[in-house]
């Protein structure tokens, strides 16, 4: 769990801190995030970079239970990856991802989905931690129930092979 004081300056800096691209969100962009991706409560873990009490980067370990082709599957997510700008190439990312692939396995998923920008280094980055192109969309309801299709996905094997072969190999959506 994250303390209170903690979780403050956690959703600080998401808020306030740039992507890749050096893009912070405006608020109407916040708000379609947050209804799209509205996944915090699937949160089951942080991972917290601090220097000297600062927050300096963060990643989220997410996981529910789905059902894909008549089975149960606990699915697994990576996100909310940010790093200060100030910190970046310097392993922060690389440190925090080895943490949160340990804590899926600890959570006990059998594989693990992230959104990415596809276009980008971050598909060889998340590569070196068993990810790789899903290669075709996938569909979810956000917060407010509005449907949405998402063709820039990545999957990991983390306790099951055999389901992670069987979602990569499926033609479903």
């Amino acid at each position: 769990t994250i303390d209170k004081v903690l979780q403050k300056k956690v959703n600080i800096f998401r808020r306030n801190t740039s992507s890749i691209n050096g893009n912070t969100r405006t608020d109407e962009e916040w708000a379609v995030h947050n209804d799209k991706f509205c996944s915090d409560k699937d949160i089951k873990k942080w991972v917290v970079a601090l220097d000297k009490g600062k927050v300096i980067g963060l990643g989220a370990v997410f996981a529910r239970q789905i059902m894909f082709l008549g089975k149960s599957i606990k699915l697994g997510g990576v996100g909310k990856i940010r790093v200060a700008e100030e910190y970046r190439k310097m392993g922060v990312a690389s440190r925090i991802m080895v943490i949160v692939m340990d804590e899926l396995n600890k959570v006990g998923v059998d594989v693990a989905l992230l959104c990415t920008n596809t276009n980008s280094f971050l598909v060889d980055f998340y590569r070196k931690y068993g990810f790789q192109l899903l290669g075709r969309p996938y569909k979810f309801k956000g917060k407010s129930g509005n449907p949405y299709q998402v063709e820039e996905g990545m999957l990991a094997p983390i306790r099951s092979d055999q389901i992670y072969v069987e979602l990569m190999q499926s033609d479903q959506i």
